[in-house]
């Protein structure tokens, strides 16, 4: 697992499930909104983890943030990126994608590899709640 806990991260204020690279078990999505990166202050992440029939592992867990190449916006204090997140299949294809919430909502699409950000979406004022059912 990346990252090393520090007071105020916030780690696991929320979190989701869902399968992120269609193997059938549940992956989960845990925001850390308070996390420092690089000297700013709540810039935020999330870790995904892996869900196996032996249930969840930090093998292979992957990190996002905005310094993540392929995930858009600059990295700044007080982003707080993943103080919201939601794994939804939303288009279908058996792989739930990652809905973050930062100064705005991205789409992080699942593939058979877990969260990419190849395909990234971007919605500039749509709440993450528009994302929910």
């Amino acid at each position: 697992m990346t990252g090393a806990p520090e007071n105020y991260d916030g780690f696991g204020s929320s979190v989701s499930a869902g399968d992120t690279n269609g193997d059938g078990y549940a992956d989960l999505a845990v925001g850390v909104p308070g996390e420092d990166i690089d000297g700013h202050d709540y810039a935020g992440g999330v870790h995904v983890f892996k869900g196996r029939a032996s249930g969840l592992t930090g093998a292979g867990s992957q990190w996002f943030a905005r310094n993540t190449p392929g995930v858009p916006g600059p990295l700044t204090a007080d982003d707080q990126f993943g103080a919201l997140v939601r794994l939804r299949d939303t288009e279908g294809d058996g792989t739930a994608d990652l809905y973050v919430n930062g100064a705005e909502c991205l789409r992080l699409p699942g593939s058979p590899t877990g969260i990419t950000t190849a395909g990234v979406t971007q919605y500039d004022a749509v709440p993450i709640s528009s994302f929910l059912q």
